[in-house]
């Protein structure tokens, strides 16, 4: 009798030890589940973490991208704004030339005009001399009414040519105004 309640308390102290390691194992496989859980849920921010870092690079490759068209854009266009001034510039450089070239022809025309002025001046003087020393009156003044005349006649010629070579300086201008 003895014996069988020793070893009915030994069988219990047994069940009760095999109970406290089964709970004990089963709180260090819970424990495991934990961690590989939380394991996992790093391992999920750190790939959300780098698929972000990675969307962050491509948006600055992007911006980049785009930085980099719109330099050269402007470049382009300054090149362009450069070439158009560069073609205004040698514009004004031939009508400034035109002009001076026109002025040039002005004044030689009337270089023209004053040196026929003085030839008929001359010839008038020449004639009246020739007339006086033939004392001859009636041929004088028809003489001086057709010298008369005559530089009437170049005169209105030389301001005709005048003012055609004005019209086209005052042309000009226009144009190089506009």
């Amino acid at each position: 009798m003895i014996i069988s309640i020793i070893l009915n308390i030994i069988i219990t102290i047994g069940k009760l030890l095999l109970l406290l390691l089964l709970l004990l194992l089963l709180l260090l496989l819970l424990l495991l589940l934990l961690l590989l859980l939380l394991l996992l849920l790093l391992l999920l921010l750190l790939l959300l973490l780098l698929l972000l870092l990675l969307l962050l690079l491509l948006l600055l490759l992007l911006l980049l991208l785009l930085l980099l068209l719109l330099l050269l854009l402007l470049l382009l266009l300054l090149l362009l704004l450069l070439l158009l001034l560069l073609l205004l510039l040698l514009l004004l450089l031939l009508l400034l030339l035109l002009l001076l070239l026109l002025l040039l022809l002005l004044l030689l025309l009337l270089l023209l005009l004053l040196l026929l002025l003085l030839l008929l001046l001359l010839l008038l003087l020449l004639l009246l001399l020739l007339l006086l020393q033939q004392q001859q009156q009636q041929q004088l003044l028809l003489l001086l009414l057709l010298l008369l005349l005559l530089l009437l006649l170049l005169l209105l010629l030389l301001l005709v040519l005048l003012l055609l070579l004005l019209l086209l300086l005052l042309v000009v201008v226009v144009v190089v105004q506009m």
